[in-house]
């Protein structure tokens, strides 16, 4: 760098010509960027050569000659140099005499640059040295530029940049700041507080008879007697334990023994012993010493410990006097208490401890919140305190309201932070596990010298001050709460006063921090804390500077406040932290200077002082230097001039090569932050890349470098990519990878659409000029998102542009163009494309097929109709590794494991619902299930196990089946039925239902084999498939298919227990004619054979295998689950750690006193005021048992008196228990009776003696007779009585006499009488739970229950709400577990207990809502809690359970389930008696809850759960369902998954609750943005299932026209799949009617006309006649064709009025429905409906019919429908003649009139005539075919005459030559043969009958006038005459006609004889001229 800052001054020197240097005005919004070469340097900012005078408050700005102007400025009151731009012919610098800078010392100013450029040229990049020249050449952009500038290069004269000084105004001095925030309050603040320190000092007024100084020292006094008496005491007892000893004689003496060894010789063994001997003599001196010690504990520690808790206890009585008398009885007091507190330095803990505690509640008397002089008072104490001071955080409050207490606040601070110390101390601040305190400067314990608290201290008083809301006042919130404030509040609204008060604050505020950081520089966590409070505060002070307008006055005064309170923050924060600050305080020019200091010193080691800003900048690190500059542009986000350079720098840093010897982090901090910055600025992100082109030429860059640029958060215009992409590839092409795949593609959040269409289409013209493509090209196009479908946009893409031409265009073009958007193109180009690239390179044809198969979900059908999808997946599945490949690990992934990847991300994408999932699932059927490949239905059977489309694949699986190659695809399936056993099962079941089920074929079957087995013949099923009549061989049956399937398929895979369903099915079918059970299955039939028997035994060993398999894979999963078990139940190891160090000496003979004997409280409550960081930073969880055992002696004076023994309760309680044991004499046991006298025991001797009974052994009369005795009654009444006791032990006596005999059964009951005598509110909860627990275990008697119901129903009203919905759902919980554990217990029988447990139940509940109702809780509150009560209470019992065994049996012989569950019914009845208002909610809960009782228990293997959960929907169906409208959203939800499991039981219920549901209701809570979804799922609803009429007819009155299209195609679909019957049309399925509502096929009178016709109408109607027509074509419906077609014609006419305004629609409709004509059988059958119609319908319905016709494809039906429409129009009065016809028929096909013609359909022939012109020989072919037709001219009278005029015309106006000519010839045939008299047989004369297949006499007088016209001789005129004599009048004036025959008269004659068919001529007369 610096030798390219060498080269240009260089350069300068010798260049004699000078340019001007463009100047950029600044701007708020983003500049518009220009590329530049690396050696231009035209755009230098001018910045960076600023020159700092002398004066800190001037500086020196350099302007560029374009920006100099002639006028005057003024700054404060002093005049600016005016300039005047100079010309080329004269160079005039006009100064003003008053300026004070001349040219000598700007020219000087120039030379300091120059030094400080040449100083730092290692250093500066060269975007920042200032140059003054433009280099001769034009240098042409790498890139287009964004904003292209005229370039002027020309020869210019030098002309003279002068600086212009501006006088910088200075900010305030800090004393005057402070004076203007409030000096005076500060001041105030002061006085008072040395005012209250001289108080302080003279101590208390008080003298000495003040009586808390006596006991305070009293109190001391003892406390240090007992401690030393304590210390002598211990000291006497450790030498009394050492004389012990001498008591004690101890010898080691030996002995000797011999034993016989078993070799028969002596041993003799010698033996050491101890000896001691008690010397008694001694005995009476250590008595004597043990006497003293006594005689010394007695007289002195007694002594002395009495007296410090008499002195105590006096000066506790003091205080409680004292704080309630006034104020300054308190303040003496609590003088002398922290006198004696600073006192107390080796005086024991206790009395510390209670001298702050005494000193906590004087303070929390005494202070007041609004009082500042007490505060000060006490903080004047605190400060002489040498313990810890922060008790007194506790009752130190300050609260912050206005300006003038945040004065207040900020004088505190620095009284409390800052005070000179009276004596420095050295103070240690580790944090240690014993303790804390510090040291003075000799190094002795004294905790905290005078006036310096120490480091902990502060952070707890700080606490007091509520800093955020001293934020909040110094800048201007008003709220109370700063919580509540909102931004478009926030601001000064002054023009600036507001804000320079607030910087002056903030400025006092900072100098107060300031002076407490120097106050303490030892402080780490006090410095941590305030310089964040300082940090939070200039950045709050910076947004109010955004937030605010100022005045043009006060504007620079701001601006200076706002540098120095920056410059302040520097000061405070240091280098550490001063990346923090925020720099949009400074000023722009300011923030530049701050910067380029920054940048220019990058290495420099030195402090650094910036003049303008007056900053001492510290020693910084490169790093830190780095982040400051890089945070200044991140701050200031509108500075973009400042984000270039910074950009700039960070490129030069960061990714440009070190040219430095430099060791810091500067590079690796510019490369962290790089990104940020980019981030921020992001319209750097195109000049950054630029940049690193430029870069990339000067030296070469390593990859990485392009990963700091952020390049996944680029989001480039494709403007932008193609300058970045055009720029890379010429001059750094090694990057351009690196770049292209680390762009983030992803759609919506990534790259614009548009912009990866232009990457990818730049990459295929790159590529073009590469051979081979290269593999980062093919990873960037599989990043790439181009197509259509992940954006969600329609799939309109273009055509590719140009055409591809090779295998990455070709890839390219399927994912971006309309190859693969377009279904006809993809089934031609798009898989064509697919097919070159799967053969080269699979894996990227897998990528790009992946959103063609979403594209071909919307028509899967297609891909079954385009062979080129086969080819495609079988490349696909057959590509992979090869077998070397294989072997060594290598290789690509095979196509099969890549496609089955592809498949099943699609399925199971998140966006995909339940609809689309089945549409992709069905084109990748279409797709893999003609591929013969294992491969192939392996990834489809893979998918349907991973979605589950059960009934999607079935349908499909139905289709297949029915079609001509159904045995195909059958054995295919069947081939792959190891890899694919799940399909092959779905194909053979609906063989099943298609060929042998529906059919019939397979009962047939069963009865043929059955009757072959009775009558003993040989078992034969082909014999019995010919009886049947059946045309397959028996090999084809399912049967024989499906036992090959089960042998073989793989254990492992889920589905081979279906296979094994399917078959056993239908092995074990009975015959229908025998249905009884012991009629064997005739599956056994099927395998009599001597080769099926084999097939047999194979099945059987491969059952046994089966169970084997399953039995060992339960045993594997059941000793995983009690592994799994074990590993939960096992105890968790807690390590513990100690707190801190125990001391080693033990105080447990004469133990401390500790404030906790003084007043029962912790010492460890002194710590609770600390913060939560202080108080668990370093603190472990720790588990401690320990027992603190403590001797209580209580000297106890005894009465001496005679006494009964039955006033001793517990006397008696002795005797009872040992004369009822089995020892005792009957004697014995018969006293007890007379131990036992209430009366004469105390009320809480009562249950001893009581409870003594109840445990006795005597019998049960016995007990009953002496429990008698006792009033229970009376008892209870006690206040003293101990319920709990005696309730616990008659539980226990009810449970051991529960098994007693019937005839002491008056034991229990007198026990539960006196239970229900003893229950009230407080003991009735947990009674009930132990009863129950009882209970559950079968050992309580259930009569029990009845006294405990009793008890419930007296006092249950007492009991809390809260209590007694925890008890119900405890009640619940506890009967769930013995439900669970039923199968282990299969001996208890809950039965006993069932009426008992709902007498309870219903009880406990009705008080329960009845509790809810008192509190007020709304209706629907009151619904949900009763509701949740009821489940969690009754559904033990109750609620069918798929695994759990039931409490009650509701098979057996006494049924116990239907009585509970009328029981459980009725507690709902109740409540909704109770409640009114709850009803729909609490309906609304019970039917979802039946509903999930039914999905999870309907597939139960518990028979006994089935006919629970039948019996639940019975008894369920007399609640209120039609009396409410209770149907809400999560209802529905529930209903639909209902309604497709096909149950007739459970939509049978469902339909009978809800058929009086309204319309509305079914639309409850919906919005305009729901209504959709919610119509479409009731649309499925009313479809799916069997509904009454009145729901049906509810359903009508929706808003189906707000349906959407795809739901209603979805419905039909569905419905026409579902309902596909051949004995029922779908018309007259009563559901049809609602899908012709929602269709809008039928509309309601009220529905609104614009909805109706509207497009997305139009487009469903057409869509539901096209689904309707096309699924009542199917052959198996061909007889309810014409029902059909009668209720399609019939809607449709019902429907044409409404939609009249809908232009062309009811043409279209019929268009739709027409379609019928072109399939048959369908088309024979529905013509002769639609004949009949046209004639019955309106004149707009026949017109429609006319423009129906005209699709039609097949000729007979065209000439049949539409001979019949132009027939019925023509018929009707409205009738506008054959223009209409020819309008409508424009398009039609059909243009020939001959074969029309040939088929006697005249009116069509003659109307496709006028329609469409015919050539000659067309005309002569149909006049030929007209004269040779069969033709009834009788019944076509108006047409031939016609037809008459027609041809009249045609042989008068063609030509006499050529083909003309025959035409003509044709016409006069065909008239001269029509005009022949009629040849009539004689029977036909004598019976005066006409043949009709003559013309009449009118026609033949019409053909004759015809010949008269064409002719004109006499012969004709003669005929015609006779002719009109015997048809008309002679008189009349057509008999003259003949003579003067002319056209018109031909047309006019017709309409004379025919006067009603007037419309049938009017074309042919307007035709026919006046003349020949």
């Amino acid at each position: 760098m610096a030798t390219m800052v060498k080269e240009k001054r260089r350069e300068k020197k010798k260049s004699k010509e000078k340019h001007m240097s463009r100047s950029s005005k600044e701007r708020e919004e983003p500049p518009i960027l220009e590329e530049k070469d690396v050696n231009d340097q035209n755009t230098i900012l001018s910045e960076a050569t600023e020159i700092k005078q002398k004066t800190p408050i001037e500086y020196v700005e350099r302007t560029s000659i374009e920006a100099y102007r002639t006028d005057t400025l003024s700054n404060n009151g002093n005049q600016v140099l005016g300039y005047t731009e100079n010309t080329p012919s004269s160079s005039n610098i006009n100064i003003n005499s008053e300026s004070h800078i001349t040219k000598q010392e700007i020219e000087t100013n120039e030379a300091s640059l120059d030094a400080i450029q040449s100083k730092h040229t290692n250093i500066v990049p060269s975007e920042y040295v200032i140059e003054t020249e433009i280099p001769q050449e034009v240098v042409t952009p790498s890139a287009p530029l964004l904003e292209e500038r005229p370039v002027f290069v020309e020869t210019a004269p030098k002309q003279e940049c002068i600086d212009v000084v501006k006088i910088k105004t200075p900010c305030l001095p800090l004393e005057e700041a402070i004076s203007l925030f409030g000096g005076e309050i500060i001041a105030e603040v002061k006085a008072m507080s040395e005012k209250e320190e001289a108080i302080v000092e003279a101590g208390p007024v008080c003298g000495p008879e003040h009586p808390l100084v006596d006991l305070l020292s009293t109190f001391r006094s003892s406390l240090r007697a007992v401690e030393r008496e304590r210390t002598h005491l211990s000291c006497g007892f450790a030498e009394e334990e050492k004389s012990r000893s001498t008591l004690w004689k101890i010898e080691k003496r030996y002995t000797t023994m011999s034993a016989k060894c078993t070799c028969g010789l002596d041993v003799q063994r010698r033996f050491a012993y101890e000896h001691a001997e008690l010397l008694r003599a001694r005995l009476p001196i250590a008595k004597m010493k043990l006497k003293s010690l006594l005689q010394d504990v007695q007289d002195s520690y007694c002594h002395h410990q009495h007296a410090a808790l008499l002195a105590h206890s006096q000066i506790e009585e003091l205080i409680l006097e004292t704080i309630q008398s006034n104020k300054h009885e308190i303040r003496e007091a609590l003088a002398l208490v922290l006198q004696a507190l600073r006192l107390c330095d080796i005086t024991p803990a206790a009395l510390a401890f209670a001298l702050q505690r005494w000193a906590t509640i004087l303070s929390a008397a005494w202070l007041h919140g609004s009082d500042l002089r007490q505060l000060l008072h006490l903080l004047h104490h605190l400060f002489r305190q040498i313990r810890s001071v922060r008790w007194a955080a506790r009752v130190m409050h300050f609260s912050i309201g206005d300006r003038t207490s945040a004065a207040q606040a900020i004088a505190l601070l620095d009284l409390l932070l800052a005070r000179p110390r009276l004596e420095p101390a050295f103070e240690c601040i580790e944090d240690t596990e014993g303790g804390w305190e510090e040291l003075d400067k000799h190094g002795g314990s004294s905790a905290v010298s005078e006036g310096t608290l120490r480091e902990r201290d502060l952070l707890q008083l700080l606490r007091i001050f509520p800093l955020r809301d001293l934020v909040a006042r110094l800048l201007l919130f008003t709220h109370s709460d700063i919580k509540q404030a909102r931004e478009f509040e926030w601001g000064d609204a002054s023009g600036g006063y507001g804000v320079l008060k607030s910087c002056c604050g903030v400025r006092t505020l900072l100098h107060t921090l300031q002076r407490a950081l120097l106050a303490h520089p030892h402080y780490t966590k006090l410095h941590a804390k305030l310089q964040a409070l300082a940090g939070h505060t200039l950045h709050a002070l910076a947004a109010l500077h955004l937030h605010s307008s100022y005045s043009n006055v006060l504007e620079e005064k701001i601006l200076a406040e706002l540098e120095a309170c920056f410059a302040a923050g520097v000061a405070l924060c240091g280098s550490e932290q001063m990346h923090l600050l925020p720099t949009t305080l400074l000023a722009q020019d300011s923030a530049k200077d701050f910067c380029v200091t920054l940048i220019a010193g990058l290495h420099d080691v030195t402090p650094k002082r910036l003049d303008g800003l007056l900053i001492d900048l510290p020693v910084l690190t490169c790093e830190q230097r780095t982040r400051i500059a890089a945070q200044a542009s991140l701050d200031r986000t509108m500075d973009h001039e400042l984000a270039r350079m910074v950009l700039d720098f960070l490129f030069q840093t960061g990714i440009k090569r070190k040219t430095v010897q430099c060791k810091g982090l500067c590079d690796v901090t510019a490369r962290e932050l790089l990104p940020r910055l980019l981030a921020v600025h992001p319209y750097l992100h195109t000049m950054a890349f630029h940049m690193l082109a430029d870069l990339y030429q000067v030296e070469l860059l390593d990859p990485s470098s392009v990963r700091p640029l952020y390049v996944d958060r680029w989001r480039p215009s494709p403007g932008e990519v193609t300058a970045v992409l055009t720029d890379w590839s010429q001059r750094c092409p090694g990057l351009l990878q690196h770049l292209l795949l680390l762009l983030d593609y992803t759609p919506h959040s990534g790259i614009s659409l548009e912009s990866q269409l232009t990457i990818g289409s730049y990459l295929c013209r790159y590529q073009q000029n590469i051979y081979p493509t290269p593999e980062y090209l093919w990873k960037i196009l599989r990043r790439l998102k181009v197509h259509r479908t992940g954006w969600h946009l329609p799939l309109d893409a273009p055509p590719p542009d140009p055409g591809p031409n090779d295998l990455f265009s070709s890839a390219y073009a399927v994912l971006a163009s309309s190859w693969g958007h377009c279904v006809p193109l993809i089934c031609s180009e798009g898989v064509s494309a697919l097919c070159r690239i799967a053969i080269a390179r699979p894996r990227d044809a897998i990528h790009c097929l992946a959103p063609v198969m979403l594209v071909m979900a919307h028509s899967p059908e297609s891909i079954s109709f385009t062979p080129k999808f086969n080819e495609l997946f079988t490349t696909l599945l057959s590509s992979g590794p090869t077998i070397v490949q294989r072997a060594l690990g290598r290789g690509p992934v095979p196509g099969s494991e890549l496609l089955q990847r592809l498949m099943l991300s699609q399925i199971d994408a998140t966006n995909c619902t339940s609809g689309s999932r089945a549409a992709i699932l069905s084109a990748w059927q279409h797709c893999v299930w003609r591929v013969p490949l294992p491969a192939a239905l392996l990834m489809l059977d893979t998918a349907l196990l991973r979605c589950r489309e059960w009934t999607h694949f079935d349908a499909f699986a139905l289709l297949l089946v029915q079609e001509d190659k159904a045995k195909e695809h059958i054995l295919h399936a069947l081939r792959h039925a190891a890899a694919a056993p799940l399909i092959c099962e779905c194909v053979l079941r609906a063989a099943h239902d298609a060929r042998e089920s529906r059919t019939h074929l397979g009962a047939r079957l069963l009865d043929a084999l059955h009757l072959q087995r009775v009558a003993g013949d040989r078992i034969h099923v082909d014999n019995a498939l010919k009886s049947v009549g059946a045309t397959i061989s028996s090999e084809e049956l399912v049967i024989y298919r499906t036992a090959p399937a089960v042998l073989s398929t793989p254990l492992q895979h889920p589905a081979h227990l279906t296979l094994w369903r399917l078959f056993m099915y239908l092995y074990l079918q009975r015959p229908p004619c025998s249905m009884l059970e012991s009629t064997p299955p005739v599956g056994p039939l099927f395998f009599s054979g001597l080769i099926k028997s084999r097939t047999l035994v194979q099945l059987k060993k491969r059952l046994l295998e089966t169970v084997a398999y399953h039995n060992s894979e339960a045993e594997i999963l059941k000793q995983e689950l009690h592994e799994e078990s074990k590993r939960k139940t096992k105890p968790d190891v807690v390590e513990t750690t100690p707190q801190r160090q125990v001391k080693s000496n033990d105080d447990s003979l004469l133990p401390t006193l500790t404030i906790q004997d003084l007043t029962g409280e912790s010492s460890d409550s002194e710590d609770s005021s600390e913060s939560e960081d202080e108080r668990y930073s370093n603190i472990q969880e720790v588990r401690v048992e320990s027992v603190q055992k403590k001797d209580v002696y209580n000297l106890m004076c005894y009465h001496l008196a005679a006494r009964w023994l039955c006033h001793d309760a517990h006397l008696v309680c002795e005797l009872i228990s040992q004369w009822s044991s089995d020892k005792s004499s009957p004697l014995q046991q018969s006293l007890c009776g007379a131990l036992v006298s209430p009366r004469r025991l105390a009320p809480n001797d009562w249950p001893t003696v009581y409870i003594a009974l109840l445990r006795s052994k005597l019998s049960e009369h016995a007990v009953f007779s002496y429990l008698s005795k006792f009033e229970i009654s009376w008892w209870a009444g006690q206040p003293e009585a101990q319920r709990r006791v005696v309730l616990d032990a008659l539980v226990a006596a009810a449970q051991r006499f529960g098994n007693a005999q019937p005839e002491h059964n008056v034991l229990l009951e007198l026990i539960g009488v006196h239970t229900a005598t003893l229950l009230n509110s407080t003991e009735l909860c947990a009674h009930i739970t132990q009863c129950t627990i009882a209970s559950v275990a079968a050992s309580l008697p259930p009569t029990h229950w009845t006294h405990i119901v009793r008890a419930v129903q007296s006092n249950a009203r007492d009991v809390t709400f809260d209590q007694l919905g925890h008890l119900l759902r405890e009640l619940g919980v506890m009967w769930w577990d013995a439900r669970t554990q039923l199968k282990a217990n299969k001996n208890i029988n809950y039965e006993v207990y069932a009426p008992y447990i709902a007498d309870l139940v219903r009880t406990l509940h009705r008080t329960f809502v009845a509790a809810a109702v008192a509190l007020s809780y709304s209706p629907e509150r009151v619904a949900l809690y009763a509701w949740s009560s009821l489940l969690e209470s009754w559904s033990a019992w109750v609620s069918p359970h798929c695994t759990a065994a039931p409490l009650l049996s509701s098979t057996g012989e006494h049924e116990a389930y239907t009585p509970m569950l009328r029981r459980f019914v009725d507690s709902v009845h109740q409540i909704i008696l109770d409640c009114p208002g709850t009803e729909e909610r609490l309906l609304q809960q019970i039917f979802d809850w039946t509903l999930q009782t039914y999905a999870s228990v309907n597939n139960s293997p518990l028979q006994e759960s089935r006919v629970q959960l039948s019996a639940m929907l019975v008894e369920l169906t007399n609640l209120p369902w039609t009396e409410h409208q209770w149907m809400c959203d999560s209802s529905l939800q529930i209903a639909l998954q209902i309604a497709a499991t096909k149950d007739k039981e459970i939509t049978s219920w469902c339909s009978s609750t809800w058929k009086s549901t309204l319309a509305a209701t079914w639309l409850r809570d919906v919005t305009d943005d729901t209504i959709a979804s919610r119509l479409a799922a009731l649309l499925y609803l009313f479809s799916s299932m069997t509904h009454s009429p009145q729901t049906l007819e509810e359903a009508t009155y929706l808003p189906w026209w707000r349906l959407p299209a795809a739901a209603l195609d979805e419905a039909l679909d569905r419905f026409f799949s579902q309902y596909y019957n051949p004995s029922i049309p779908y018309h007259e399925v009563l559901q049809f009617r609602v899908l012709l509502y929602a269709s809008e096929l039928i509309i309601r009178p009220e529905w609104l006309p614009p909805s109706t016709c509207s497009a997305a109408s139009r487009v469903k109607r057409g869509s539901a006649i096209s689904l309707w027509v096309r699924a009542a074509c199917a052959p198996a419906l061909s007889a309810h064709v014409c029902g059909h077609s009668t209720a399609v014609l019939s809607a449709l006419t019902d429907i044409a009025p409404h939609i009249a305004t809908s232009e062309g629609e009811i043409e279209e409709l019929l268009g739709r429905a027409v379609i019928i004509m072109c399939m048959e059988p369908a088309a024979s059958a529905a013509l002769p409906i639609w004949q009949e119609w046209v004639f019955t319908t309106t004149p707009r319905m026949v017109k429609a019919c006319i423009s129906a016709a005209s699709i039609l494809t097949t000729f007979e039906y065209f000439a049949a429908l539409a001979d019949v429409a132009v027939k019925a129009h023509l018929a009707q009065k409205e009738s506008t003649g054959w223009s209409e016809i020819s309008q409508r028929w424009q398009s039609c096909h059909w243009v020939e009139a001959a074969p029309l013609a040939a088929r006697a359909r005249l009116h069509a022939a003659y109307a496709v005539l006028r329609t469409h012109t015919q050539p000659y020989e067309g005309l002569r072919s149909t006049l030929l075919a007209l004269l040779a037709a069969k033709i009834n001219f009788v019944e076509e009278e108006a047409v031939i005459a016609t037809w008459i005029c027609s041809a009249s015309r045609v042989a008068r106006e063609c030509p006499s030559q050529g083909e003309a000519a025959e035409c003509s010839g044709a016409a006069r045939t065909l008239l001269a043969r029509w005009a022949e008299d009629a040849r009539r047989s004689l029977l036909r004369v004598v019976t005066l009958q006409t043949d009709p297949t003559a013309p009449t006499p009118q026609h033949r007088l019409l053909c004759r006038l015809a010949l008269c016209i064409i002719l004109t001789n006499d012969v004709t005129k003669r005929a015609y005459e006779t002719s009109c004599s015997s048809v008309l009048d002679s008189n009349q004036d057509v008999y003259n006609w003949g003579r003067n025959p002319y056209p018109k008269r031909l047309p006019r004659l017709a309409i004379r004889l025919y006067p009603t068919a007037e419309r049938y001529f009017k074309d042919e007369l307007d035709m026919a001229p006046e003349s020949v």
